[in-house]
């Protein structure tokens, strides 16, 4: 079974499925492929609240997708597309990059001081789709391996997580989770990578202001650069 899951600031399943990107691109493709969708309503604790318990709760055979709520699913395909990721690499998103500097505070960039300009570092990577309705680089669409994985769409088969013990940490409530979670699959041998499957996200550039700048402190002073 593929289960999408995802956390939200709505407060009913109805409302979610009928309002939000993902509730409704969910429906027209669940329709012709065997998949679940997991909501964890009234979001104010942090994803790991959400995604881990369905973790622990994930048969080893299920493939889980934590994703944002803001994503529409282009791909028919997504089925296919996730096995066949999942074959080549241990855990696959959607955005990574394959190039880690010390102390970089975002998968695709870093920011030095709270307030200075977001520099770009190494050759950030996205899989096949729009983002805010801009189609992405057609040089950026082919699978690669990555350092680091965007949050946005990250996908694992539940055996690899049980296996490797990881889990999202709860300290990273909405910020870092994604490198912090990286960081432990790289610790723990396993393989990342991007794949090209068409989504379409409403948000670019989340927000960058004292909130995110201090979970980067922690995340830095937990993995020491």
């Amino acid at each position: 079974m593929i289960r999408f899951i995802t956390s939200t600031r709505i407060h009913t399943l109805e409302e979610f499925m009928a309002t939000t990107l993902l509730g409704q691109s969910f429906q027209r493709l669940a329709r012709f492929s065997a998949m679940e969708i997991k909501v964890g309503l009234d979001a104010k604790d942090g994803l790991a609240t959400v995604f881990n318990p369905e973790i622990e709760q994930a048969s080893p055979e299920d493939i889980l997708v934590f994703i944002h709520d803001d994503v529409w699913i282009d791909d028919w395909l997504i089925e296919f597309r996730l096995k066949e990721a999942l074959a080549s690499f241990d855990v696959i998103g959607i955005a990574g990059n394959p190039f880690r500097a010390p102390k970089q505070r975002g998968w695709y960039g870093t920011m030095d001081a709270l307030g200075e300009e977001f520099k770009a570092l190494g050759e950030p990577r996205y899989a096949i789709g729009r983002i805010n309705d801009t189609p992405t680089c057609s040089s950026n669409i082919s699978p690669i391996e990555v350092k680091l994985l965007d949050g946005v769409f990250i996908a694992v088969k539940a055996s690899t997580f049980h296996a490797s013990g990881i889990r999202f940490d709860p300290q990273f409530l909405y910020h870092h989770y994604d490198l912090d979670l990286s960081r432990q699959c790289e610790q723990a041998g396993l393989k990342m990578g991007i794949w090209p499957i068409a989504l379409t996200h409403a948000q670019t550039i989340g927000d960058l202001g004292s909130a995110w700048f201090d979970s980067g402190t922690a995340y830095l002073k937990k993995w020491s650069d």
